[in-house]
């Protein structure tokens, strides 16, 4: 969007309306998205996107998504260094960020992954990204890299989890035991929305040795 004064409230309503409805059509029927926040008031050093880089995010209701990143931004509740910071700035001077899709998922894991992976690649680039999670707030090596992919399913829902066919297993890292964890028994539950790190706070020492028991996932092939 091209630079402009917003001559009161009711025409910033409207302007970043427009720019969630086009962000929903763009998503069309994915069921997730994976996003970048841009500055179309600044240029790409590299050329590469409509304006500079801000923010790497993944969702299943881009439109909503946006709305809630500009209420925030546009209620101060945004601190110094952050994305929402960076949209405040942009509306003093006149200025709405833009938003393009980067990859369209079928799944809450994919999408996860997705958002951790375009994350690395803007950084890796060059791009400063104003994002707060660790694995997309700065670059890592690829050694780093696996962990963080799967600290970030811990964010996923225990419906969202069985949803994408993600097998959960529990293991001690003295070699005591191992055991599976049944998901769908969760996600069938009462609290099918809490979740996984819900799992991840009442997991107990292993009774045999007292070590904290490891959490692995996997996903399961397709039947």
């Amino acid at each position: 969007m091209s630079k402009t004064n917003f001559a009161n409230r009711w025409e910033l309503k409207k302007l970043i309306d427009a720019i969630a409805e086009e962000a929903g059509i763009l998503a069309g029927p994915a069921a997730y998205v994976v996003y970048l926040i841009y500055d179309p008031s600044r240029r790409d050093p590299y050329g590469q996107h409509p304006g500079l880089p801000l923010y790497v995010g993944e969702t299943s209701e881009l439109a909503k998504r946006f709305k809630n990143h500009m209420r925030s931004a546009l209620g101060l509740q945004g601190t110094k260094g952050s994305v929402h910071n960076e949209i405040y700035r942009m509306a003093q001077n006149g200025a709405l960020p833009g938003i393009i899709i980067l990859e369209t998922c079928k799944s809450r894991a994919d999408s996860l992954e997705a958002e951790i992976h375009w994350a690395q690649k803007l950084l890796h680039q060059g791009y400063r990204l104003f994002n707060r999670m660790p694995g997309q707030a700065k670059a890592v090596n690829e050694h780093q890299y696996r962990p963080k992919q799967r600290d970030r399913l811990w964010r996923m829902t225990l419906a969202e989890a069985y949803a994408a066919k993600i097998a959960m297993s529990l293991r001690c890292p003295s070699g005591c035991f191992a055991t599976d964890v049944d998901i769908r028994h969760y996600a069938g539950g009462e609290f099918p929305y809490r979740r996984l790190s819900a799992l991840k706070r009442k997991l107990k020492p292993c009774g045999a040795c007292g070590m904290k028991l490891a959490a692995l996932f996997e996903e399961r092939p397709a039947v």
